[in-house]
């Protein structure tokens, strides 16, 4: 948990699951190991050579988390491959890049273990009871947030499971019931509202309905969100109406490709491009496009970031901020940072 955060669009974090099944931001281990199989056949590698290869990662995923991948691979391919060891260890290199841009699963590769509060590996399940409790205790919102004024006069907003996706199918229901819907029901929650942001509409939809079942509403101040990077996620914005909150919100991010959105139901987008020195691009003019969906359908707009490789009119855009969240060095009609007025204080 964090009671502060670099987030634009919240006051903190807290996960209490900090783990994920998969999804396009971080392939499973084993559809990373297809991958690369399917790369070094390509590559003219022949089957045993494929099959060191493979071998080679399975080991290094079972024994290590992916920031060790790389060396173990080098240690478990034999220089004798047939002088392909070089070839080997690129490819894996090229395939674990691409496959992991999910900055969660990133951050627990190089923390896990090592730093209090972190999981020992993404791709496995944990659970840390508690830690909404903990920061439902936080209390009522700041008078002013002098480097987020555009959340002052609203209660404390909290980004939940940004470490993960709480909806992963190995996560029991009983666990989000708890720790999750029973917090924010309180009278210590109720003083925070709190962004659950998931990749699995549908699976929230499913967990709303087994709450049902058993008498129990959904939260008002447990605001339903789901993530769309492209078209194909966009698909599955109409699972969030299955959630009898609003608002509904998006987290368009990082966005790649332009993308028409359904907006009926959703109460809040939110916009934002890849950050990190291997970022992909993000035209500036999908963000304004997004926008003007937003203004025609009267929904607060907020463009979080322009990410470490934004394209504007077809030229890149030099930024000093590497995550391209200083607006000071954007374009004037991109300096929109709107939030609903339900998240004002009452």
């Amino acid at each position: 948990m964090s009671n502060q955060t670099k987030i634009q669009w919240a006051d903190g974090t807290v996960t209490p699951v900090p783990y994920c099944d998969g999804c396009p931001l971080r392939l499973p281990d084993t559809a990373v190991e297809r991958e690369i199989v399917k790369r070094l056949r390509s590559e003219g590698l022949d089957r045993d050579q494929i099959a060191v290869a493979a071998a080679a990662y399975r080991v290094s995923v079972e024994g290590s988390r992916r920031k060790r991948i790389l060396a173990a691979v080098s240690v478990a391919v034999p220089a004798s491959a047939m002088g392909r060891k070089s070839l080997i260890l690129r490819v894996t290199q090229e395939i674990y890049t691409t496959t992991s841009r999910c900055y969660a699963s990133v951050l627990t590769d190089n923390r896990g273990g090592k730093i209090k509060g972190y999981a020992d590996r993404f791709d496995k399940p944990a659970l840390f009871p508690g830690r909404m409790a903990k920061a439902a205790r936080m209390g009522a919102a700041p008078d002013h947030r002098p480097d987020k004024p555009w959340l002052d006069g609203c209660r404390r907003l909290w980004f939940v499971n940004d470490m993960g996706d709480a909806l992963s199918k190995a996560v029991p229901f009983e666990f989000l019931k708890t720790e999750i819907v029973d917090v924010a029901a309180s009278e210590a929650g109720q003083r925070s509202v709190w962004m659950w942001l998931s990749k699995r509409p549908k699976r929230m939809g499913v967990f709303c309905r087994w709450l049902e079942k058993q008498g129990i509403a959904w939260p008002q101040n447990l605001i339903p969100m789901t993530s769309v990077i492209d078209q194909a996620m966009a698909g599955q914005v109409k699972h969030l109406l299955d959630i009898p909150v609003e608002p509904r919100g998006l987290s368009v991010e990082p966005l790649r490709e332009p993308v028409q959105l359904d907006l009926r139901g959703i109460g809040w987008v939110i916009v934002g491009g890849a950050s990190g020195p291997l970022s992909q691009p993000f035209e500036l003019a999908w963000a304004r496009d997004i926008r003007d969906q937003c203004r025609r359908a009267g929904i607060p707009y907020f463009v979080k970031q322009l990410g470490g490789n934004p394209i504007d009119n077809g030229k890149p855009l030099k930024l000093r901020d590497g995550h391209g969240g200083d607006w000071s060095e954007w374009a004037k009609d991109l300096r929109i940072r709107q939030v609903p007025d339900a998240f004002r204080e009452r």
